[in-house]
Formats: C-alpha cells, structure tokens, sequence
C-alpha cells in the first residue's frame, strides 16, 4: 500500500514538472512568435509629406503597446518632393519599417493602401493618414479590446485637431452618446453603419481582408468608407470601445479642403459602388441609412468650396443624379431643403441652373444655419428657466411660502 502511494506522489510530481514545462515553453514561444512576426500593421499612404514624417514615427516609437510588435508600411503615390527618400531612410533604419513606391501617381489614397495591404505580414492591420497621429495608447487600447471581445472589429473615437495640435472636438456628437457595446453582425448591422465617419480610428482582422478579396476602389475619393462597409459585410460582431484612439487634423492643404468638381465627380461614382456593394450583398434597403443626408451634406461642400465655379457644379452635379432618384423614390428628399429645391431641374438635367440655384441658395442657407443656431440656444435658455422653476417650487421654502399665501 505504501509502495502504491509513493509511486502515486512520485507520477503526480512528474506531471506537474511536465506541466510546467510545457507551459514554460509555450510562454517562450509565444514571446519568440511575437519577436519574429509583428502582430498590427500600420498601413500610411504619402504623398508630399516630407516634413511630416518624423512626427508620424515620433506618435509610432511612442505607443505603450511597443513599437516592435508594430509594422509600419508606407505607400508612396509618386510624390514629387523628397517624401520617398525619407521613407527609404526611415526602412533602412528600422528593421519593421517598410516602404512602398508606387509607379505612378493615383490621385486618392486608395492604390497605396492596396499596395501596403498585400504587403502586410500581421494578423492585424491599422490605418493611419500622414496627416494623422495616433495617442500613445491607440494600438493598445484596441489590441486590448479585440481579447477581450472576440469581436472582428474593434473601433475607439477620433479628437479633431487644429494644425498646431489644439483640440477642435474631443469627440463626435454621433458618439458622444455611445457607450461601449457589441454589436452582433449582420442582425444589428443598421446600429454599426451609422458609425461612419471612423474608417481611421479602427482594428482589422488581416485574415477577413485577404479570405474576401477586400480593397479600396482606386482613383476616387471616398474608397475609405467602401472599404469599411465592405468589411463590416463581412463581419461577424464589432465593438465599440468609447475611447479616443486617433487624432484628425484638420489641414487647409489637404484634398478634402480644396475640393474640385472631380472630387466630387469621383465622389459620387464611389457612393454608387457602395449602393451596388450593398445590392450585391442582398442588404439593398440598409443604404438608406449610408444615404441619409449625404446628398443634402455634400451639395453644401459645393456651395462652400472656393475651387468651384458654376460650371464646376454643373458639371459635377451629373455625378449625383441617381442618388436625386434613389432619394425621390425613398420619399426623404423632405429632411434635405437644397436637395428637395434642385430635384426638378436635375431631373430635367438643366444643370446650368441647377447650379445657378444652388449658388443663389448660399445667403438663405447661411440664414436658416444662424436661425436654427438661435432656435437651439432659446430652447437651452428656456429648458434652464423651466429647470429653475420646477427646482424652486419643489423647495421646502416654496412649499411654506405658497402655504401661507393660500392662507
């Protein structure tokens, strides 16, 4: 019997040693797998941005999630100052910095960030503007996120920034009100596409881009959101993290702050492909949500841009013609008034005066935005007046005051 049970302790022993040892060596590996392959990529399309690069791998060496457990891939569109050279310098100085040359110029971000993403070598990817910085925290906030939920996708917030780094926005209004959820794809699908305006501010699975063919359409504006709402397609859950995990700057030199009538020329073609990406994946009524107001938001950019002429809108206004259609049989033109005032004449295709209204539309416009910012500050002083009332009448002072007046 004694001999039985010291055999018993003398096993148990040598399997707890060999558990040990496994686990140490699965520990070992899995520091050795993450020394050897990094775990995000971070995707930069450039172009003409020399002077930026520094800060850009400044934010990158900076993260706490350890900038070695990074990949970090420029995509060069042809620049004509020294933004390739620096980027030559920049991977020949670090060993997990690679970068990307593209043969000719694309005009949009999209052909770069296709060439860096059949490039990328992590399980995860992240996508970064050279405009754009990233807080300390950002990849290991999301990182940190992905365990934790399992999700395919795991989104934080963007902070608008001015040039100099001061703080425009701390957050969205469309996500002020949000807090951290999940979101079960493709049921709640309707929930996630109303976070639209966050391709940036994001964590990828790599294995869901290449299993899907997924890419961005090249050669026009607005390939970042087809991308996104391609992969939201093909996600099973996302969770939103409430947190700030990117900073947008606001740059007067960028594209989307000289827009001409191609910008919005290729705008609009790029809108049409995602109508078609929804058709394709049988969720054609979900666009609406995609549509809602765009039409309305992107007539003003007209009025307002400084690079556009008349003739510039009407030749640009073609472009939006079906989505005039689509707005008209989905009965929502009411909610969008320059939309709903051009309608007739673009569907009688006058574009001339179409885009002679839409000027003429500019003082109104600028009118009815100071007229509902008025609106919107006597319904705050009359929600602060009736708060004030309602406080004072439920006050012990009150009570006995009107008791004895009734009295």
């Amino acid at each position: 019997m004694l001999a039985i049970f010291v055999r018993f302790v003398y096993n148990g022993y040598n399997l707890f040693i060999l558990k040990k040892s496994v686990a140490a060596v699965y520990a070992r590996s899995a520091v050795e797998f993450e020394m050897d392959i990094p775990i995000i990529s971070i995707i930069i399309p450039t172009y003409r941005c020399a002077e930026r690069l520094q800060l850009l791998m400044d934010c990158l060496t900076a993260q706490t999630f350890g900038f070695e457990k990074l990949e970090v891939l420029f995509a060069d569109d042809c620049s004509p100052d020294d933004t390739g050279r620096v980027i030559d310098s920049l991977s020949a100085r670090f060993s997990n910095v690679s970068a990307l040359h593209l043969p000719a110029n694309s005009g949009f971000a999209g052909a770069p960030r296709n060439a860096a993403i059949h490039a990328a070598h992590a399980p995860y990817l992240m996508f970064l503007d050279a405009d754009d910085l990233l807080p300390p925290n950002a990849c290991q906030t999301l990182y940190d996120g992905l365990l934790k939920t399992d999700a395919d996708l795991v989104t934080g917030y963007c902070r608008y920034v001015d040039e100099n780094g001061g703080v425009l926005q701390e957050i969205s209004p469309a996500y002020a009100e949000l807090h951290p959820r999940i979101t079960h794809l493709p049921e709640e699908l309707s929930d996630e596409l109303l976070m639209r305006d966050s391709f940036w501010c994001r964590l990828y699975k790599s294995n869901i881009v290449s299993e899907n063919g997924l890419f961005f359409p090249t050669g026009v504006p607005g390939e970042d959101i087809f991308f996104l709402y391609s992969y939201l397609l093909c996600c099973r859950s996302a969770a939103y993290l409430a947190q700030h995990v990117y900073d947008y700057y606001s740059c007067n030199a960028s594209v989307t702050h000289n827009r001409s009538s191609g910008y919005y020329i290729g705008l609009g073609d790029c809108y049409r492909k995602i109508q078609t990406l929804f058709e394709k994946a049988g969720q054609p009524a979900l666009f609406s949500l995609v549509a809602d107001h765009i039409l309305e938001f992107h007539l003003c950019g007209m009025m307002d841009s400084a690079c556009m002429t008349e003739a510039d809108i009407a030749t640009a206004l073609p472009a939006w013609g079906w989505l005039f259609q689509y707005e008209t049989a989905q009965g929502t033109l009411d909610d969008s008034p320059l939309a709903d005032a051009l309608a007739p004449l673009v569907s009688a295709e006058c574009w001339d005066t179409a885009a002679h209204t839409l000027r003429l539309c500019a003082p109104l416009r600028t009118a009815l935005e100071r007229s509902r910012a008025e609106t919107e500050q006597w319904k705050k002083h009359a929600f602060a007046f009736q708060k004030t009332v309602t406080d004072m009448r439920n006050s012990r002072s009150w009570r006995i005051t009107h008791l004895f007046s009734k009295g």
